[in-house]
């Protein structure tokens, strides 16, 4: 039997995605790896691309551009398990320094915020966010999820389930339910273990910026508050919250200058420079 994976396993090595290449990435995503960067200088932050993808897969490139056709979002699982450390969108800011928090939230290696309940997509169910995934290499429950992805996306279409917009998200759930219901019982009893912190929309923690089902009822959207200038109670918050690991923001092409994207964004960098030197 093989030990059991723990944080130690996890390589300090995080992966940050544009397609397109960093070099045509708008500025508040490059201000964003930025954050990354300046809060873990022990970690290794890799800015990568599309083209990065022939030599990181390897021999799995031809299979992961087969399955690619079929998809219908980006791939959020396309390396080995044997490559994968953690995982962080170009829109996610980081607000506290990883080795503050992740050593306990990946005790066992593997960590995903849990659980999400507002997405239209999940139906009131809960779920993982798939914005920052944390994996020792091997780990049972990377492995599982990356064969089910595989499987899942190799059926003709007419036999593939729709696990629509989030299938990622629901593949994992699927995973690690309970045996009686389809899951793998490594995989139920390894999440079973990690704490759950929780991304709630429009509450404290990573996904506070995006807008709950009963704000979304009433027509209420707190991007849009973003794009205005900070109010004194974002500004109270920005600057008295520590805890929050990071915050999932969403891209916008154009935004003014006095914007609370924009506050947000320099209250956070200034944060982390102020931190003593490594």
């Amino acid at each position: 039997m093989e030990p059991a994976a723990s944080f130690a396993d996890v390589p300090r090595i995080v992966w940050m995605l544009w397609f397109q290449g960093w070099d045509t990435a708008p500025p508040l995503c490059v201000h964003m790896l930025q954050t990354w960067r300046l809060f873990n200088p022990t970690w290794d932050i890799r800015a990568i691309s599309r083209a990065n993808f022939p030599a990181l897969l390897g021999d799995s490139f031809k299979e992961y551009q087969a399955l690619r056709q079929q998809m219908n979002l980006g791939d959020k699982l396309g390396l080995s398990p044997e490559q994968r450390e953690a995982f962080g969108e170009a829109t996610n800011l980081c607000r506290r320094p990883l080795d503050d928090w992740l050593p306990d939230a990946a005790a066992n290696g593997f960590f995903a915020f849990y659980p999400d309940l507002q997405s239209p997509e999940h139906h009131g169910v809960p779920h993982i966010i798939s914005s920052f995934i944390v994996t020792s290499p091997g780990h049972p429950v990377v492995v599982e999820w990356l064969r089910r992805t595989r499987l899942h996306w190799s059926k003709r279409y007419s036999e593939r389930p729709d696990l629509e917009y989030l299938w990622v998200n629901k593949l994992f759930r699927q995973l690690t339910a309970p045996p009686s219901q389809g899951g793998d019982m490594r995989c139920h009893k390894s999440w079973a273990e990690v704490p759950k912190i929780s991304c709630e929309h429009g509450k404290t923690g990573p996904m506070r910026f995006y807008s709950g089902p009963e704000a979304l009822a009433a027509g209420a959207r707190l991007f849009e508050d973003l794009l205005a200038p900070p109010s004194q109670q974002l500004i109270s918050e920005v600057e008295e919250d520590v805890e929050t690991p990071m915050w999932k923001l969403a891209f916008r092409e154009k935004l003014e200058s006095d914007s609370a994207y924009w506050y947000i964004l320099a209250r956070t960098v200034a944060r982390a420079a102020e931190l003593p030197k490594v």
